[in-house]
């Protein structure tokens, strides 16, 4: 792993996006970094540390090479700034998700509409409402949904 300085990490990781571009992919982590280079000591070892300041570790990879950089508190918005940039034009071939249209009436819900347009009802009517209405109209009213799913009458 090769740590770079925020600039260099950057041009690098452009690299690494155009030589993925066609196929491929790459992984960034991030993550809080305290700025130790060795594990923390198993307990009995008491050794106090305290941290300058808050940095951030950030990783980055296309499978055969690593490069990361340490970002000071004191760098994060001209950083994230470029590095928002940077993914913003690298982006761009991701894959549309198909979505599921939510528009299309069921055969039943069509039906429903027709049968309340002809009574004059409101789509958006309570179920005693159309009770009501329907069995003035001497119509028997079994189950209704007010989202339309459902409507059973007879006569």
């Amino acid at each position: 792993m090769v740590l770079l300085e925020n600039d260099s990490f950057l041009t690098e990781l452009t690299r690494l996006f155009q030589k993925c571009r066609s196929s491929g992919s790459v992984v960034i982590t991030l993550k809080k970094y305290d700025g130790r280079t060795k594990p923390v000591p198993r307990k009995g070892h008491s050794e106090s540390f305290e941290p300058a300041d808050n940095k951030c570790l950030i990783r980055a990879s296309d499978g055969k090479k690593k490069i990361s950089t340490v970002v000071s508190t004191k760098e994060v918005i001209k950083f994230q700034m470029a590095y928002s940039n940077l993914l913003r034009a690298h982006m761009d071939g991701l894959k549309k998700k198909d979505k599921k249209s939510k528009s299309k009436k069921t055969k039943a819900t069509h039906e429903t509409d027709e049968l309340l347009k002809t009574f004059g009802v409101p789509r958006l009517a309570c179920t005693s409402c159309l009770k009501e209405r329907f069995t003035g109209l001497g119509l028997d009213v079994q189950y209704f949904s007010p989202c339309g799913c459902m409507i059973h009458v007879s006569s």
